[in-house]
């Protein structure tokens, strides 16, 4: 003999409203499973694109240094080379 589970007794006796509110649940708990997909999806793309972004600026930032500076070292080359025909040290 097998005495049924309380539970199982439950299941049988389970009335229409019962089962509205378990599918009203279900329902529920769909959509915020879906909710929290999206979710989630959203934050690693912003994490992702953010990544990227970074990078980007770094590698521009250092590109506008290193333009600025192009000037300065030609001026630098310049004076070296101008500097090497002068014997005054007063004009260097």
């Amino acid at each position: 003999e097998e005495k049924a589970s309380p539970e199982a007794h439950l299941n049988e006796q389970t009335t229409p409203l019962e089962e509205s509110q378990e599918a009203k649940l279900e329902a529920e708990i769909a959509e915020l499973k879906e909710k929290y997909l999206r979710l989630y999806s959203d934050f690693e793309n912003f994490r992702k694109r953010t990544a990227k972004e970074r990078i980007e600026l770094i590698k521009t930032a250092s590109e506008e240094v290193l333009k600025d500076l192009i000037p300065v070292v030609d001026d630098f080359e310049r004076s070296i080379k101008a500097s090497d025909n002068e014997s005054d040290s007063a004009k260097i």
